[in-house]
């Protein structure tokens, strides 16, 4: 079993059909963090939850990267060079995610597994 990301559609898990963030657990929890986004859970935890408003807001902050300070950018910078994507990239895979979460959800039920 490998440990890349997927995310829920239904109730259950279902596989994902994409290879982004693959063996990536702390890293992309280390840029959820830097977005400021909340998730429940630890930040090994390969299995956890964010409200799609957070997940929104991360996606607006990535957008918004130019207006932010120098330390928030650096934040930022160094969770993408550990993730290996460019923050355009990063961006569309969220959104990506986002279209293929559970509509009826307030949440995006995020597992690597």
């Amino acid at each position: 079993m490998g440990k890349r990301l997927h995310i829920a559609r239904k109730y259950e898990v279902e596989w994902s059909d994409s290879a982004h963030f693959n063996w990536k657990i702390s890293e992309f929890h280390d840029l959820l963090d830097a977005l400021d986004v909340y998730y429940t859970g630890e930040t090994w935890d390969d299995d956890f939850e964010v409200s799609k408003e957070d997940w929104q807001k991360g996606i607006d902050t990535l957008r918004s990267y130019d207006k932010l300070d120098a330390d928030a950018q650096e934040t930022i910078d160094n969770a993408l060079e550990a993730l290996e994507y460019e923050r355009e990239e990063v961006i569309r895979i969220m959104e990506q995610f986002m279209e293929q979460s559970a509509p009826n959800w307030s949440y995006i039920e995020c597992c690597f597994f």
